[in-house]
């Protein structure tokens, strides 16, 4: 399972939280891959365009008017039929080695959601069944196998995730509302680890707007308990090489755009040189002190040109710093679809 505050809405597994499947909007052409990648597809007659594929990791086939095939460069390929909501949602995966397992699916709402997962001889591998306040999964139903994890959701967001061990050991989760997202605040883990993200009282801003921001992580904190030191980052953001604070980041605010949801990335679109950066340290909470911090500064591509590495493991001793800069085949005038596939 995967979480992602931007998914607002309960699609079966809670707010944020669903299965990474692959699936493809036919109305806007937004293509979500399992991998976490996302494309816009222009599909023009037969033929489908993906302007942002620089990598050739995946092909895109349409089959019929409410079928696509994605063939990936590792050799699964899925098989997308469009189902509840209009999308299409992957109905059989095969293998490599020409294996495969078929995805059925009902409706919640107005979104498909997975209600089980057949192996190619019929028996069932996975099934999912969603009440008012329960999502539970079942590993191997019928068999000796068989495993029950349960979604307890309250609210419409997940609470709780109990674990099929003899002390029903869990998961749980605790949120915060920002910006108009559900982010996570609070985590705790089957074996007393409990992890913290407090979030900074500035957040992300669009290119163009005033009216839409993204919250932005300002400390993570991870305990393992049993009574180990907590290790605890600190993030900050928005400054440049010379010294002079800037807001821009990976959103493209402080450009020459204005933001469109249009299913590219906008800052793609800008034309004028464009860098933003993030600074990363890790925190020796004993001492209230960084001992290792990370400066990366990313082009309008998000390509990474310099990464800072210094260290301070002790307070008498000098700092390390270690810089690694990095160039790239781009053409600087070019927008992002007229650079070389190598460019990345």
């Amino acid at each position: 399972m995967n979480f992602n505050p931007l998914n607002g809405a309960d699609s079966g597994f809670g707010k944020g939280w669903n299965l990474q499947l692959s699936q493809f909007n036919p109305s806007n052409g937004k293509l979500a891959l399992y991998t976490g990648e996302v494309f816009k597809v222009n599909i023009e007659d037969e033929n489908t365009v993906i302007p942002e594929k620089k990598i050739d990791s995946f092909h895109f086939h349409v089959l019929d008017n409410n079928r696509y095939r994605v063939e990936h460069k590792s050799g699964l390929v899925e098989i997308l039929k469009v189902g509840q909501g209009q999308l299409a949602m992957p109905v059989q995966l095969i293998s490599p080695q020409g294996h495969s397992v078929k995805l059925n699916y009902e409706a919640f709402g107005t979104d498909p959601l997975l209600s089980s997962i057949n192996n190619a001889d019929g028996s069932q591998l996975l099934t999912l069944v969603r009440t008012a306040n329960e999502m539970k999964l079942t590993l191997h139903p019928g068999t000796a196998c068989e495993s029950v994890f349960v979604l307890s959701i309250i609210g419409g967001e997940t609470q709780t995730i109990v674990l099929p061990t003899h002390d029903s050991a869990s998961w749980r989760f605790v949120y915060r509302f920002l910006s108009g997202l559900t982010c996570l605040e609070h985590v705790y883990t089957p074996t007393a680890g409990h992890e913290t993200v407090s979030y900074s009282g500035k957040p992300h801003y669009f290119p163009g707007l005033t009216n839409r921001s993204l919250p932005r992580v300002a400390k993570h904190t991870r305990d393992p308990g049993f009574g180990q030191p907590a290790i605890e980052t600190r993030y900050s953001y928005g400054s440049n090489e010379s010294g002079n604070t800037n807001d821009h980041n990976f959103l493209g605010y402080g450009s020459d755009i204005a933001w469109n949801d249009d299913g590219l990335d906008n800052l793609y679109k800008v034309k004028s040189s464009y860098e933003y950066e993030t600074q990363e340290h890790l925190w020796d909470v004993s001492s209230d002190r960084a001992v290792r911090s990370t400066r990366r500064v990313f082009n309008r591509f998000h390509l990474i040109l310099r990464e800072e590495v210094r260290h301070k493991a002790l307070l008498e001793s000098d700092d390390t710093l270690l810089v690694t800069e990095t160039e790239y085949y781009i053409d600087p005038l070019a927008d992002f679809k007229d650079q070389p596939n190598y460019c990345q």
